[in-house]
């Protein structure tokens, strides 16, 4: 179970840093609601309204379409050069993850 969090047992630096992160929480949220950025990326489905969640399906499919037509461009200028990928290649890029 997590520690409890408490000003009593907390160092200065780390109550510093809690009081950055809640600034820069609070100076994100007044950005949001002056308009100045969008702050509906963090929001699950769920949580959006009807329109919201068609306006972000709409943009994840253009998203996916444009990444999907990059790889494809992308293959075929590979392949027009000649370049090519071996099994050894693939066996050492696997490992590295």
């Amino acid at each position: 179970m997590a520690k409890e969090v408490s000003t009593a047992n907390a160092t200065k630096e780390q109550i510093a840093l809690g009081l950055a992160l809640l600034n820069k929480k609070v100076v994100r949220d007044e950005k949001i609601s002056k308009g100045l950025i969008k702050g509906d990326s963090y929001k699950p489905m769920s949580e959006l309204s009807p329109e919201e969640q068609t306006a972000r399906r709409a943009k994840e499919k253009v998203y996916t379409q444009r990444a999907t037509a990059r790889l494809a461009i992308l293959k075929e200028k590979a392949a027009a050069a000649g370049i090519s990928v071996t099994e050894a290649e693939i066996d050492a890029r696997l490992k590295q993850a």
